[in-house]
């Protein structure tokens, strides 16, 4: 049987010490529960987290050579605490972060054990420390310091963490292993339901065991990590669950909100019945996946648990469901609604078989609602950094990528500042661009439901640089809000842009936890405000489902600005996605093709720029990483003003050794 949340076997012997006074003691930590146990340390005595601490090793270098080790005083107490499942001691090549990131976020993404990554502060100092453990045997598989300028990347949190801290999340996990336990120990299947799930696979040596758990696991890999041979075990006991067509399917999304494997593996089933497919391939899919054209933007991750996925994740919504999703995300879009309801509820669906198809589809195709703002309607400006030197995330963050073109890398950065803070950040960046246009679309006008594609003419759009576009054209047809009116949000304001901003699972806000513990703000509180913004032209929705993800092209072009507005007007007109930031005299655009149709693209806009004036430098994006959870409050001050300190951009430089007024490279 899985584990309980809390049950695993996550202790390490540390030597604690309280540092106002000189007693110290032994005690085995918890970690996932320590702010529990701690209180049963020294005899029931119950000190002051802030003032615990501990020691570890460091061994300090010079000039290559290890010459010697010191102890390093760490307060007990974490900054933050996230599990990964997956860490290896492998290099893993990635460029998205500085060389003192000792390529962390790649390894931590890239394998096939599961940590636990710890940061905390060094005692009297500005440095933090970073560990990770396995979660196995609580060993220290790595630990490096962390300087002041690289805590934010380290500390930042996404709205699951925010959950995953929430006072409801202990009941929540309990509720949840609840919920496997009665999956797991059900009674065994019928011949009949595993005949209907095993299309295309042959179990030798199969037999019925002694609950669902026993039997089904028998259908995943031995070899594979415990982790991950949990989840594909239990999405089998959802799949051959009785209460699989009489519960409602958000029992079983919320059952398995923490697993994406578990989590894909059902709706594609769900989804299979929409179909009115009676037998299924899932355990084909898992044992035996099939080599997929690479039409997706895939991991890089190597690991054969992750391939049963990918399958599903590269397949096309099927012909049955995309006129219903198209349908709702339009008239949504279109409506600007703002109604925190699902579209269809569990009790419509119970009434018909059409309507259940309804709900299962909206949830299966992760039907989103996403909020887009015009920077200077709030406020703030829009800089965009191509270079190399800054690297690091820092709390005006917006996202960070990384893109590459033959053997060149180019990191890419947005932040969002204040107009005097601004200032400051151009007389020390020299490749800094202020945004003085910005505009983001989803086009599903052109998604066709019968072929499951965007229909647009890729060799057209390009010879559209070949035309001129005024500004005032194109900020009539896609501005966001009028900068001419600047209104600075309230912390309840910040609250709901940030999180439409970094987009809503639009079933999440059908449940009262989730989502809504996040939120500080009731459903009926969220509605009004939210029409008050949208009526106020501070925010456009969008309303979004997930179907195949295109490769994204960056696109740097400079030259004739009436040319680079034609291509951006006709890309954000066709293209399935497209983010358009223009400057004074260039443009930076990020768009998603079908790679059949994105080369002949690239081909002739290279070409007919050239004839035209204009210089276009093609980039494929590499990695992405989002910070706009949390963006807005955490840069709104108590008085209502933007936070200037941009401090947390500076201090690279000085760590750099670089003069305020330059860069490297």
């Amino acid at each position: 049987m899985s584990r309980h949340p809390h049950d695993t076997p996550l202790l390490q012997k540390l030597t604690l010490q309280e540092i106002d006074t000189d007693s110290s003691f032994n005690a085995e930590i918890g970690w996932r529960r320590f702010s529990f146990e701690i209180k049963n340390l020294d005899g029931g005595k119950t000190p002051l987290l802030d003032n615990l601490c501990y020691s570890v090793n460091k061994t300090v270098s010079a000039q290559g050579e290890e010459v010697l080790d010191q102890s390093v005083l760490l307060k007990l107490y974490p900054v933050n605490v996230k599990a990964y499942h997956g860490f290896t001691e492998r290099d893993v090549e990635e460029n998205i972060y500085p060389p003192s990131a000792k390529r962390t976020y790649g390894r931590l993404m890239n394998s096939d054990i599961t940590v636990r990554r710890i940061l905390q502060k060094e005692v009297d100092s500005n440095t933090h420390w970073l560990c990770i453990l396995n979660e196995d045997d609580a060993r220290l598989i790595h630990h490096h310091p962390v300087f002041e300028h690289e805590v934010f990347y380290h500390s930042y949190k996404v709205h699951t963490d925010v959950i995953d801290s929430s006072p409801q999340k202990h009941l929540a996990d309990l509720r949840r292993f609840e919920f496997w336990k009665h999956l797991e120990e059900a009674k065994v299947p019928s011949w009949e339901g595993l005949y209907k799930i095993t299309d295309g696979y042959d179990a030798k040596n199969f037999r019925l065991g002694k609950n669902m758990r026993d039997t089904v696991e028998q259908l995943v890999p031995s070899e594979w990590p415990s982790y991950y041979r949990d989840m594909y075990s239990l999405a089998l006991c959802a799949i051959l669950s009785p209460d699989l067509m009489t519960k409602d399917p958000l029992d079983f999304v919320d059952g398995f909100i923490d697993s994406a494997v578990a989590h894909t593996m059902i709706m594609y089933h769900y989804t299979n019945i929409v179909r009115g497919i009676t037998t299924s391939d899932i355990v084909r899919t898992i044992n035996n996946p099939k080599p997929r054209r690479r039409i997706t933007v895939e991991s890089k991750i190597p690991f054969e648990w992750v391939l049963p996925l990918r399958e599903i994740e590269s397949q096309p919504l099927p012909p049955q469901t995309r006129p219903i999703i198209i349908r709702h995300a339009l008239k949504l879009t279109n409506d600007q609604s703002t109604k925190p309801t699902f579209p269809v509820t569990w009790k419509q669906a119970k009434q018909s078989r059409e309507m259940w198809n309804e709900r299962v589809t909206l949830i299966g195709g992760l039907l989103t609602m996403t909020g887009r703002f015009n920077p200077e309607r709030l406020g703030l400006r829009s800089l965009l950094y191509l270079g190399g030197a800054y690297r690091w995330p820092h709390r005006h963050s917006t996202w960070t990528a990384e893109a590459v073109s033959d053997e060149r890398h180019l990191q890419i950065q947005e932040f969002l500042l204040p107009p005097k803070a601004v200032e400051k950040v151009k007389r020390f960046l020299k490749r800094v661009f202020i945004t003085r246009w910005y505009s983001r679309r989803v086009n599903y006008h052109t998604f066709e439901a019968d072929s499951g594609e965007w229909k647009y003419d890729p060799i057209k759009m390009a010879r559209q640089v070949e035309r001129r576009v005024s500004m005032k054209r194109i900020a009539k047809d896609f501005s966001i809000g009028n900068p001419e009116i600047v209104t600075i949000p309230d912390s309840k304001d910040a609250i709901i842009i940030d999180a439409l901003s970094h987009s809503i699972k639009y079933h999440d806000l059908e449940r009262s936890t989730g989502f809504w513990d996040t939120m500080s703000l009731t459903p009926a509180e969220f509605e009004l405000r939210l029409k008050n913004l949208v009526n106020e032209g501070m925010i456009h929705l969008s309303y979004q489902f997930h179907p195949p993800r295109y490769a994204s092209r960056c696109l740097v072009l400079q030259g004739d600005m009436g040319r680079i507005r034609s291509l951006a007007y006709t890309l954000l007109e066709n293209a399935p996605t497209c983010s358009v930031y223009l400057f004074d005299d260039s443009a930076f655009i990020i768009v998603s093709l079908h790679p059949d149709k994105m080369d002949p693209f690239i081909k002739t806009l290279v070409t007919s720029a050239i004839e035209n004036d204009v210089l276009v430098e093609p980039w494929t994006v590499n990695r992405y990483s989002g910070y706009r959870w949390g963006l807005l409050q955490r840069l709104l001050c108590e008085d209502g003003t933007w936070d200037e300190d941009i401090s947390g951009l500076l201090c690279q430089g000085r760590g750099l050794g670089l003069p305020l007024d330059t860069e490297e490279g």
